[in-house]
């Protein structure tokens, strides 16, 4: 009995004997491996799946096949996004064997920097926003400088412990906490699809790399630098997301969020990254 007894549950989808060790469950009842393969879809959108709502979406899975076998991938940004832009379609998550969609289950998209707008779907063209985020990393200036002062302290009392250590001066050794910048500019950077979908429908964000600076030797223009190349990926995903979506290819600039659209931006619904990063 006990961990090594044959006399287990089976999985209750299609029967066969779930892993001993660290099932995943639907319903608080172990799945088997294969059944857990099948599983493309975030925890989130399973922790409340029946086993009959689970079995229904393995049919889905099935049906889906056509679109899979079709797709292409012709870009990606990061791993959660894959796009076949010529055949307009859509597969999100991490595994090869995600569901695709069809671009036509786009509703709309945001792109965002914390709460503030960078870029968002319209019929009337990519709104563009400005971003104040060059501003907020420059304000870090005399953080830096301060910090310089303090990591110079540092290794002036390292240099001197090293020294007392060769001459054996061991009274004199005391333990040395290694100071580090830690100085947030950009909280996330986050893609916000609105998708009309059986299975991924709602609202759900997906977040890329944000830029931070060094916690050694920050520096403002080499965070800046960071900053505009994910600037660039961003404004190519927004581009890519605009000719999925059949949307008129111009853009609009726009001035920096104020509070109204800040606060908006905020009670957005959560998903995968919010609490909940499995995808």
């Amino acid at each position: 009995m006990g961990l090594f007894s044959n006399k287990k549950k089976l999985c209750p989808v299609c029967g066969n004997p779930p892993p001993r060790l660290l099932p995943d469950t639907i319903e608080g009842m172990p799945i088997c491996k294969e059944c857990a393969r099948k599983n493309t879809l975030p925890a989130k959108r399973t922790k409340h799946m029946t086993v009959e709502d689970f079995k229904q979406f393995i049919i889905y899975q099935q049906e889906n096949q056509p679109l899979r076998d079709r797709f292409e991938e012709t870009y990606a940004w990061y791993d959660g996004i894959s796009m076949d832009i010529p055949k307009r379609l859509l597969r999100l998550g991490f595994k090869k064997e995600g569901l695709v969609m069809e671009a036509s289950c786009i509703q709309s998209f945001r792109i965002l920097e914390g709460d503030n707008l960078l870029f968002e779907s319209s019929p009337e063209g990519l709104k563009c926003y400005e971003t104040n985020v060059p501003a907020r990393a420059r304000a870090a200036g005399p953080a830096i400088s301060q910090f310089k002062i303090q990591y110079e302290q540092f290794r002036q009392l390292e240099r001197m412990q090293e020294a007392a250590k060769k001459n054996g001066d061991s009274q004199n050794l005391t333990y040395l906490s290694r100071p580090t910048f830690d100085y947030e500019v950009v909280r996330d950077l986050k893609l916000e699809l609105t998708l009309d979908h059986p299975y991924w429908g709602g609202a759900e964000p997906w977040f890329g790399d944000k830029p931070e600076f060094d916690n050694t030797y920050p520096c403002v223009d080499d965070f800046l630098r960071k900053f505009e190349k994910e600037m660039k990926k961003l404004h190519e995903l927004a581009v890519n997301l605009m000719v999925m979506m059949e949307l008129e290819p111009g853009e609009i600039q726009m001035g920096i969020p104020g509070p109204a659209d800040r606060a908006r931006c905020a009670r957005r619904p959560g998903g995968p990254g919010d609490g909940d990063s499995e995808v």
